[in-house]
């Protein structure tokens, strides 16, 4: 979110989550151009700084989303600059104050625009999930638009991202995929593993080379058998980062459970890999090139392949909770370190700590009906967002 005026605020009388200790402890926040300045105790004061007292609410970082496709009706593939910005709005508003828009298989040359689009709309980087993918393991994605991993592409997306992040989602088992690995590491940028028919060698070699993270776990990729585990067990038994959707199509509450119990907790990422119909009714859409039907809040192909999900992370999280049946204090790193970690932005995101964005929620003190927390404030870079009552947002 854009800044207009730079203002110093104290942000008191407030439960803060530490991100270190998985816990709420009263204090203030110090910020200042839109920064985190200091985290400070209750009694601490300072001086020359604008008070605002958050009424003894819980105060938790905004929340990370580092696979999302779009939101009210938009794709981050052909979104204009001012769709970019209601997107960007759209997305706090339920609590996401960091999105990398993720790009879904498209023409190469209208990838490539999308991702200048994007920084030069204020997003810190984006996520190319489409195009370097294995056709077994397409899933949504059209054949049409799947091309082999390429280094020179490679750059060609770095020099369009004007030194933004990149993070790259590929088939490590592709001709070409070793190379480009190498040039995504040499350059900056982060890759996982994901729509890809690896075995369980092939992922760990790609782990060797560099990849650093396994997109959409389970999802498009083959499943665990006791003599060919397959990437999935490569990746539960690993160092690498794991996204999971928590969207109770993609994968069944149980399989949650057990994700959580066996994988790293410093290393699972909860994302939505949310497509346009976010935010929407149910109704007709599309991804990646193909047509989505929505019905109660399920996205499907016309080849019956689930599409993305409709959720916003912060239901994610709540869904997350009840399936592990956990409390909000150890849930909350899943949506928000973690995912930054994953791909190089923990300096600016994530926390609650001096250095971060001032981006945060504020929690009612009251659950709702179904027991889950409930959003009372949104803050981006330490000025309060909210909603304008009319259709101007939503296109």
């Amino acid at each position: 979110m854009q800044i207009t005026e730079k203002r110093r605020i104290l942000f008191t009388d407030a439960a803060l989550y530490d991100i270190t200790a998985r816990t709420f402890l009263p204090g203030a926040l110090l910020c200042e151009d839109g920064v985190i300045r200091a985290v400070l105790k209750p009694y601490e004061t300072v001086q020359d700084a604008q008070v605002h007292s958050l009424g003894g609410k819980r105060v938790i970082p905004g929340l990370v989303d580092v696979h999302t496709h779009g939101r009210i009706g938009y794709d981050f593939i052909d979104a204009s600059a001012a769709q970019l910005q209601k997107m960007r709005r759209a997305y706090a508003l339920c609590g996401t104050t960091t999105v990398l828009p993720t790009l879904a298989s498209a023409p190469y040359a209208q990838m490539l625009e999308a991702v200048r689009r994007i920084r030069q709309a204020g997003f810190d980087g984006a996520h190319i999930e489409g195009r370097y993918l294995s056709p077994a393991r397409r899933g949504a994605h059209a054949p049409e638009l799947l091309s082999p991993p390429s280094a020179a592409e490679a750059k060609e997306f770095f020099d369009a991202a004007q030194g933004g992040l990149l993070h790259f989602t590929l088939a490590p088992e592709l001709d070409g995929a070793a190379e480009m690995i190498r040039a995504i590491c040499a350059m900056g940028g982060t890759c996982s593993v994901g729509h890809s028919d690896a075995s369980y060698e092939q992922a760990k070699a790609a782990e060797a080379l560099g990849c650093t993270g396994y997109t959409h776990l389970y999802n498009c990729m083959p499943p665990m058998h006791h003599r060919a585990p397959g990437c999935a067990v490569a990746a539960l038994e690993g160092a690498g980062y794991c996204e999971i959707i928590c969207d109770g199509f993609h994968l069944h509450p149980a399989v949650v459970r057990l994700t959580k119990r066996q994988k790293r907790q410093d290393r699972l990422v909860l994302i939505t890999d949310s497509l346009s119909a976010a935010g929407c009714a149910d109704g007709e859409y599309s991804i990646a090139g193909i047509g989505v039907t929505v019905k109660d809040g399920k996205a499907l192909n016309r080849e019956g392949h689930i599409a993305g999900s409709t959720i916003s992370l912060f239901e994610g999280l709540c869904r997350f909770m009840r399936f592990c049946e956990i409390t909000l204090e150890e849930a909350l790193p899943y949506a928000t370190i973690n995912a930054a970690k994953s791909v190089g932005l923990d300096a600016v995101c994530g926390a609650l700590r001096a250095g971060c964005r001032a981006d945060f929620l504020v929690l009612e003190n009251e659950t709702n009906a179904a027991g889950d927390p409930v959003i009372a404030g949104v803050f981006c870079g330490g000025e309060e967002i909210r909603e304008e009552r009319t259709l101007a947002d939503h296109g």
